[in-house]
């Protein structure tokens, strides 16, 4: 639904303009709040057991690397499309209505790419290299994006292969956070990265905005392309999670 959102958003905007978009917002956001109230079945208890404390599962360090890589995932998508819808208006000649035409073969495209990869990772027991992997292939894309920022075929090609990294570490991080949290601790620490994901997405936009104010585009992708760095530097050592059952 975030990623398909992006190909909605051009045909949106066109339709409704900004003010529409944030009014379908807060429609969808009071739709939501009856679904919680009157749809969602009650929590079931928490199983027996003493209860972490807080701040263990917030500093805890296996927590720590996948809270950094949702915050680092989110930040750079948000800064990327700060600048992307820009470079293919500028170089592709492609107005901003028609942007889904690019968007969603992207999306449509990255799915069907990141199921194997999915599977292989759960049916083989290679969560950590499948992971470490896809970091690679978006720190790849973005320096890609960065030295190709000029050219139309460049910026369609990176947003596939930044889609295919994306759903796949999107997919990965909820499922490695629900592992690796202690029983009675799930909906703390699950907590705590829905949290550092919704920072990621306002830092994102800042600094992206700001970057691209004060450098130029290319400035964006260098930029995140440094936060995937370090990303890729905390988790290359992850040790081995527990198999899903």
């Amino acid at each position: 639904v975030f990623a398909l959102s992006l190909v909605a958003a051009p045909a949106l905007y066109a339709a409704i303009g900004m003010s529409g978009i944030f009014w379908l917002t807060a429609i969808l956001a009071v739709a939501a709040i009856g679904l919680v109230t009157h749809v969602v079945p009650p929590a079931p208890p928490l199983p027996p057991g003493p209860k972490p404390l807080f701040r263990e599962v917030l500093f805890d360090t296996q927590l720590l690397r996948l809270n950094f890589g949702i915050f680092t995932l989110h930040m750079v998508q948000m800064a990327m499309f700060v600048v992307v819808p820009g470079l293919l208006v500028r170089y592709g000649d492609l107005p901003l209505a028609s942007h889904w035409k690019i968007y969603l073969p992207a999306v449509l495209a990255s799915f069907v790419l990141m199921v194997p990869a999915i599977i292989y990772a759960e049916k083989r027991n290679k969560v950590q290299a499948v992971f470490v992997t896809a970091i690679g292939l978006l720190l790849a894309t973005l320096l890609a994006m960065w030295l190709g920022s000029t050219s139309f075929m460049m910026m369609a090609g990176g947003l596939l292969s930044f889609f295919v990294a994306f759903n796949i570490l999107e997919a990965m991080l909820p499922s490695l956070i629900s592992r690796i949290a202690p029983p009675n601790a799930k909906g703390a620490a699950l907590g705590v990265y829905n949290t550092t994901q919704a920072l990621g997405l306002f830092v994102g936009g800042a600094v992206g905005g700001w970057l691209v104010k004060n450098f130029d585009a290319g400035a964006v992708f260098v930029g995140g392309a440094a936060m995937v760095a370090l990303w890729l530097v905390a988790a290359a050592p992850m040790p081995p999670v527990p198999m899903r059952r």
